[in-house]
């Protein structure tokens, strides 16, 4: 039936009921039968009781999973059954009133007053409209509500009551609603809860975005409880589809949702900007379980437990979302707790397939934390994590996950740039047993242990990378706790790691218990004990501070779920391992996952060979190499274009070079199969150079394919084969040569402003190679380090106009004969050719030995011989650690009094001229280059702002060197343990003394004090007054021989 307020057809009602043919006199009299409209009415009341008549108890999902279907009617004497043949209505709202005909609220009590499952739908006229909405809609009865679109229909609230409240007022029966195709906006719930939406009935909501809604106090009242669901509050079982959340929140409790004793489901949604002053930012679910998919979580915010999603006492399923700058004390995108109230389950939270990002607490799990006291099944894992990928995210302890429980799978994810203020940069565990597998820990950062992981109990490693990890105090990759009941490695890659005092691969508290087995334990740094701290049982290991001819040392793109490190041919580590390892990991487990695999997971077996191949990394098929090389001009090979040993690559060139970068291949592992052909992609920084044409190997004539996209910088599908049969199959082959020049689009800037020449990156990378050997065979690709050529700008072009003209001689001579320490001028340091601070005769020959060329004569340019060394003055950062994700800024006040501490201290040591000099010193903090502390230019130091990423250390006692330890007479390094303010910055009395020393007439050297060229965060240097300034430049005569570069 369809009803439309306001017509002529308002006072039609009609029901249509279809009976059984035959029914037993005694349950209906015929006087009843006669009665028409009595006999009707009392019988589809009847019927309607008994079909929606459900147990309030199904809100618990555990019962309702045992819950039978609803029997049908039956007579109690013939056994026929009776159909609801009731003719369903719907109502049309047609203008925007409060009240009266053709309103939503005449619609809605009608709904109510009409037995059955009624709908409600809005006339097309009212698109673009909005219905203010004084009371709250009550809906007592079974109804859909169906609006014009969430962007084309808004049911709005006046700020101060709710919008709807749905409840028949029936403990013992459950309605059923469905709303769709609206917005609701600006409802509140004042001391109450659900600011747009009360149920305690079950609830569908579809295509509905809820925008600045709230569950609050009016008028700056008292907090009390119960401000719960900024958005909604349901105390039923809850559906939400392709629906959106914004701006909502609730003083306690949930600031889009709130959910108690029942399922809540959502499915393809968008939960931004709300909040909670206490828990559970977008969603909270308590005593129910949710189950979350395809769906978004950004910006939303609690003060304590779970900046997007809270779970208390349920089961939490999560897959295919994202969650993006969430925040809270703790749990910055999930909180879940289980107690032992909670009704055992074999698993209690499934996250497969996110996307975590960006979320940071205050506390523990910057993305993550899971704590369940629950123990009944120790034998199973009950919670799992996998396939997952965390970055950026930052807390206390745990930047990525925190953790406690019985038994937790992470499986088949990537923890990259996570950062820890304290333990575990990328996990932090307590639980009873914490199994990682096929996973990978790339460049996440504790400020104390466990740059990767901090295990505090039990942890199991098992195909798995660690590459990049550091620490500020020990356990670059892993730090195993006090607590620690023992852990396992077993074919896992731990590379690349850094301590700032021990373990830079793993540190172990005295005591604990653990075994190395099939694992690669190499590269790491720490000032003690590299690798692994203190020694620990170890078998079919490789634990040694060499990669060489070990595992290529750059983490890349293989293939698979995770970036791997590559075994290199001829590697000791391929075919050494123990088979039986891995299958005795975690042998009580029921439900554990089988290892078949390497770390980068299906299509990747773990089993070939002679043997299983130690570390994560399990070589598939013969190894095939590719090499790199820049050179000025084409290396000769012979007719195949097969060479006996590579070309040396440029160490420098200048921004207007042009040169070739030659790719050769081989097959190093075999001598007896050749290559059939090659196929790859290219990448270089287009800003300084522009690739203009290719060139094939003399052995690949077939097939060729290539295209230059200069814009994006990148060269794809850049493939050729060969007809001969056992190419590259002893010695390299070319495969292919690009040439590279600068073009009028292509340069570098002089930084007159910073008085630098920082040198730039061509920045080579290849990807998806693809190479086959004769026969079609595949083959595991491995790269060679890419050219590590230096780019400059061009110093003589001092307006960078690509011409050395007579403006720049005009330039030139504006500032010939001044000293760049004195002069004026910013063009001074950049005319001082050959760095003898003094602009001289030395440098008028080799300006006019390259006057009249440019960039595009391609002409060769002349430079001092030691160009490529001499030019930089300034102080970089020297570092395996990585920077900060928020570091300490530098405030002027507090450089300037720094300043004046350290120059003080300098004046009884130095002669009144020199005293005199350092009086006239000016210091400003500005954002230099990358990697660059400070530099002096003339009589100012130039200090940048935050430590190229590290933060400062700013020594209130700067004298006393108390928060340092003795590493040598000139060195101090920040004390490890206990409260040294210290650990992991910068030291600003250091680069200050750097900078004063230049001015004194100090340059760089090899010395261990002050005056090198690079400071690490954590040192302290000191001044050698014995040694004496570099004299190089004063040896200088006016004959120094010009050299071609």
């Amino acid at each position: 039936m369809h009803i439309v307020f306001g017509s002529a057809t308002d006072s039609i009602r009609r029901y249509n009921f279809q009976l059984s043919a035959r029914f037993h006199s005694s349950l209906y009299p015929t006087d009843l039968i006669m009665n028409n409209s009595l006999w009707l009415s009392t019988l589809k009341q009847s019927l309607y009781r008994h079909l929606t008549k459900r147990s309030r108890s199904h809100r618990n999902r555990r019962s309702l999973q045992n819950a039978g279907s609803v029997p049908a009617f039956v007579s109690h004497t013939s056994g026929e059954t009776l159909e609801d043949r009731t003719l369903l209505t719907t109502f049309t709202v047609t203008n925007t009133e409060i009240n009266g005909a053709g309103s939503l609220y005449a619609a809605i009590e009608a709904a109510n007053g009409s037995e059955g499952a009624d709908t409600i739908t809005f006339e097309a006229s009212l698109i673009d409209q909005t219905l203010m909405i004084y009371n709250e809609l009550v809906i007592t009865d079974d109804v859909t509500i169906i609006g014009l679109g969430a962007e084309h229909l808004t049911l709005s609230g006046d700020g101060t009551r709710r919008l709807f409240r749905i409840d028949d007022g029936d403990a013992e029966n459950s309605i059923s609603v469905e709303l769709s195709g609206f917005t609701l906006t600006n409802g509140f719930a004042n001391y109450t809860s659900g600011g747009a939406i009360h149920s305690l009935e079950t609830l569908s909501v579809s295509d509905v975005t809820f925008v600045d809604n709230q569950a609050g106090v009016l008028n700056d009242g008292p907090v009390y409880g119960g401000s719960f669901g900024g958005a909604i509050y349901s105390a039923g079982d809850l559906t939400v589809t392709n629906s959106t959340f914004v701006r909502n929140s609730a003083d306690w409790y949930g600031g889009a949702i709130y959910s108690t004793g029942g399922l809540l489901s959502v499915t393809g949604c968008d939960f931004t900007e709300n909040q909670t002053f206490y828990s559970g930012g977008a969603i909270l679910v308590q005593d129910g379980d949710l189950h979350v998919s395809s769906s978004t979580f950004s910006e939303n915010h609690s003060d304590t437990l779970g900046g997007g999603i809270y779970v208390r006492n349920g089961v939490l399923t999560v897959d295919d979302t994202v969650f993006t700058e969430n925040s809270s004390g703790t749990g910055g995108g999930i909180y879940h707790f289980n107690s032992t109230a909670l009704t055992p389950v074999f698993t209690e939270l499934s996250i497969t397939d996110c996307t975590f990002q960006g979320n940071t607490t205050t506390s523990n799990g910057g993305a993550v934390s899971f704590r369940s006291d629950v123990s009944l099944y120790s034998s199973y894992y009950t919670a799992f994590i996998e396939n997952s990928y965390f970055t950026e995210n930052d807390a206390s302890s745990g930047g990525a996950l925190a953790s406690t429980g019985t038994n937790i799978l992470v499986s088949g994810s990537t923890f990259v740039k996570n950062t820890a203020r304290l333990y575990g940069g990328g996990i932090s565990d307590t639980s009873r047993n914490l199994t990682v597998q096929n996973s990978l820990f790339d460049q996440n950062s504790a400020d104390a242990w466990g740059g990767a992981i901090y295990s505090n109990r039990k942890l199991v490693l098992q195909n798995s990378t660690l590459s990049g990890n550091t620490a500020l105090v020990v356990g670059g990759g892993i730090a195993f706790g006090s607590n620690n009941t023992g852990w396992e490695l077993i074919n896992a890659t731990l590379t690349g790691n850094a301590a700032s005092f021990s373990g830079g691969g793993i540190y172990v508290s005295f005591g604990i218990l653990g075994m190395i087995k099939n694992s690669i334990i190499a590269g790491n740094t720490a000032p003690s004990t590299a690798q692994v701290f203190p020694y620990i049982s170890r078998t079919n290991s490789i634990i040694q501070d060499s990669l060489d001819n070990l595992l290529d040392p750059v983490l890349r793109d293989n293939g698979g779920v995770t970036k791997t490190h590559a075994l290199l041919p001829g590697s000791a580590a391929i075919d050494a391992g123990d088979d039986e390892a891995l299958g005795n990991v975690n042998s009580f487990i029921i439900n554990r996952r089988e290892t078949t695999h390497d770390s980068r997971g299906t299509g990747f077996e773990r089993y070939q060979g002679a043997a299983i191949d130690i570390g994560a990394f399990e070589v598939q098929s013969p190894i095939s190499r590719i090499e790199l090389t820049l050179v000025d001009s084409r290396t000769t090979t012979d007719s195949n274009g097969e060479i006996a040993s590579l070309p040396d690559n440029l160490d420098w060139v200048d921004e207007w070079s042009g040169y070739w970068l030659e790719i050769w291949i081989d097959t190093p592992a075999t001598t007896d199969l050749g290559i059939l052909s090659a196929s790859l992609n290219l990448s270089y920084n287009t800003a300084i150079t522009s690739a203009i044409s290719i060139e094939y190997g003399a052995g690949f004539t077939v097939n060729q394919t290539g295209d230059i996209d200069d814009l994006t910088g990148s060269i794809t599908n850049l493939s050729a084969e060969t007809d001969l049969t056992d190419l590259g199959a002893d010695q390299r082959v070319l495969f292919a040569r690009i040439r590279f020049e600068s073009t009028t689009d292509d340069g570098i800037d002089l930084d007159l402003a910073g008085q630098t020449l920082l040198a730039q990156s061509p920045e080579f990378t290849l990807e998806q190679t693809v190479i086959e050997l004769t026969g079609g065979l595949a083959t595991e690709e491995v790269q060679g380090a890419a050219p590590a050529t230096r780019v400059f700008a061009n110093p003589y072009d001092l307006n960078d106009d690509d011409n050395i003209n007579f403006r720049d001689l005009i330039l030139f001579a504006s500032v010939y004969r001044t000293s760049p320490r004195e002069a004026a001028s910013d063009f001074s340091w950049f005319a001082d050719l050959d760095q003898s601070q003094d602009v001289g005769f030395r440098d008028l020959i080799f300006f006019t030995s390259n006057y009249g060329k440019s960039k595009a004569g391609h002409a060769e340019i002349i430079y001092p011989t030691n160009f490529s060394t001499a030019w930089n003055r300034h102080l970089a950062v020297g570092s395996e650690l990585l920077p900060q994700v928020n570091p300490r800024s530098l405030e002027q006040d507090a450089a300037e009094t720094m300043l004046t501490s350290v120059v003080e201290s300098l004046e009884p040591q130095l002669t009144t001229e020199e005293n005199d000099k350092l009086a006239q010193v000016n210091l400003e903090i500005v954002d230099l280059p990358e990697g660059v502390l400070s530099n002096t230019v003339h009589d100012t130091i130039y200090i940048d702002i935050n430590a190229a990423g590290y933060g400062w250390f700013v020594d209130q006692t700067p004298d006393d060197n108390s928060e340092f330890y003795e590493t040598g007479p000139y060195t101090l390094i920040a004390a490890p343990h206990g409260n040294s303010a210290a650990r992991g910055f910068v030291d600003l009395r250091t680069v200050i003394l750097h900078e004063l020393g230049h001015l004194l007439g100090y340059e760089h050297d090899g010395a261990e004090d002050v005056m090198q060229a690079t400071l690490a965060p954590g040192e302290r240097r000191l001044l050698n007054w014995e040694s004496a300034a570099d004299e190089y430049f004063s040896a200088l005569t006016d004959e120094t021989e010009l050299s071609p570069f």
